[in-house]
C-alpha cells in the first residue's frame, strides 16, 4: 500500500510545502487534500508521491479527487503488473527501476534527473526497433518542454495483427510513454513548475484503411489514457488529411475531455500554426517534417516482416526453457 512507503520521522505536507514543490495557488487545496487521503509525506518521490505528479492525476480527472485517487491507485497497481521495469531495461539504458513495483529507483538527490536513452537491449527489442513509429526528440520547444514524434500512418498495426504481435508493440509503445512521463516530471521537480510534453502527430499519408485496425491501434495506444497522466501539453496533429477527421471521431472516445482540449488538427502549411498552438518552431522537427533534426530521432514505422510472431514466440519459448531450468 501507499502507506508502507511512508518512512518514521516523515513530515505531512501542509499548504506553504505544497505551494513550494511548485503547485499553483488554485490547485494547493486539491493537490493537499489528495496527498493527505493517500498518506503521502515530504521526502518520498516514489510511488508517484510528489504533488506536481499528483497535479497531474488530477487534472487528468478534472480536478476531482476521488477520480483521481482511482486513477492514482489503478497506476500504482497496472506499473507493478505490467512489469515496467523490465519493460525500460529492455528498451533503454540509464535509469534502474525497482521490479516489484515498476517504479523508477531514486539515489540521494537525483529525484529531478532522468538520464534513460532509448537503447534497445533484448534480440526481441532490436527486432521490434525498426517497427516502431514515435520517438522523442533531441530538441524541445521554445519553453524547454520535451517534443515527442508519432508517425500513426507509417505504423503497421495489419502487420501487428496478423503476426499476433499486439502485446509486444504495446511494449515498445509502453517504454516510449514512460520515457516521456518521467522526462517530463524530473523537469517539473527540478524547476518547481509543471511541465508536460509536446505530442506532434505526423498524419501525412493515413489512409481510409486504418479504419480496418482501430481494434489494434486502440490496444496499443490506449494505455496512455488509463495510467499516465497528463504527459502531454498540446497535441498537434499535422498534414492531416480529410480521413483524420473520420479517424479521429471514431478514436476520440479514447480521449479524455482534458485531452481533447489539447488537440489542434492541421493540413500541410502547418508551421505557422503548429507555433502558435504548441511553441514549436518547424527547425527543431525531423527533416521529412520541414525541420532540421535527424529523421533517425523518430522510429520508421517499418512493415512487419510476415513470420516474425512465430520467430518471436520461438525466442521467448527458448528463453522461458532456459531460465527454468537454472
Amino acid at each position: 500500500t501507499v502507506s508502507e512507503k511512508v518512512t518514521e520521522g516523515s513530515q505531512v505536507w501542509d499548504e506553504d510545502s505544497v505551494r513550494m514543490a511548485g503547485v499553483p495557488d488554485e490547485n494547493v487545496e486539491c493537490v493537499l487534500e489528495m496527498l493527505r487521503l493517500l498518506g503521502l509525506v515530504q521526502g518520498v518521490t516514489e510511488p508517484l508521491a510528489d504533488p506536481l505528479t499528483i497535479l497531474r492525476f488530477l487534472t487528468a480527472r478534472e480536478m476531482v479527487v476521488e477520480d483521481a485517487i482511482e486513477m492514482y491507485r489503478s497506476s500504482v497497481d497496472w506499473r507493478k503488473d505490467f512489469d515496467v521495469g523490465s519493460v525500460m531495461a529492455e528498451y533503454g539504458i540509464g535509469h534502474a527501476y525497482d521490479n516489484a513495483s515498476g517504479m523508477r529507483l531514486v539515489e540521494g538527490n537525483d529525484f529531478d534527473r532522468w538520464g534513460w536513452s532509448w537503447r534497445p537491449q533484448t534480440p526481441t527489442a532490436e527486432k521490434l526497433n525498426p517497427l516502431g513509429f514515435f520517438g522523442k526528440l533531441s530538441t524541445t520547444d521554445s519553453d524547454g518542454a520535451p517534443i515527442a514524434v508519432w508517425r500513426v500512418a507509417a505504423a503497421d498495426f495489419a502487420g501487428f495483427y496478423r503476426e499476433q504481435m499486439i502485446e509486444e508493440a504495446t511494449r515498445a509503445f509502453v517504454a516510449h510513454l514512460e520515457d516521456n512521463f518521467q522526462a517530463g516530471r524530473a523537469l517539473s521537480l527540478a524547476q518547481k513548475r509543471l511541465i508536460r510534453i509536446r505530442l506532434v502527430i505526423d498524419a501525412q499519408g493515413l489512409s481510409i484503411g486504418i479504419l480496418r485496425q482501430l481494434s489494434v491501434v486502440k490496444a496499443i495506444l490506449g494505455l496512455g489514457k488509463a495510467y499516465f497522466p497528463e504527459i502531454s501539453v498540446t497535441v498537434a496533429i499535422v498534414r492531416a488529411h480529410w480521413v483524420f477527421s473520420r479517424v479521429f471521431s471514431l478514436i476520440s472516445p479514447l480521449l479524455t475531455a482534458v485531452m481533447k482540449r489539447k488537440i489542434c488538427i492541421l493540413g500541410e502549411d502547418f508551421a505557422e500554426d503548429l507555433k502558435r498552438h504548441s511553441q514549436i518552431d518547424i527547425s527543431v522537427l525531423p527533416k521529412f517534417m520541414g525541420g532540421d533534426v535527424s529523421d533517425a530521432e523518430v522510429l520508421e514505422g517499418a512493415k512487419v516482416p510476415v513470420g516474425l510472431g512465430d520467430e518471436l514466440r520461438a525466442m521467448r519459448d527458448v528463453r522461458d526453457a532456459a531460465a527454468a531450468s537454472t
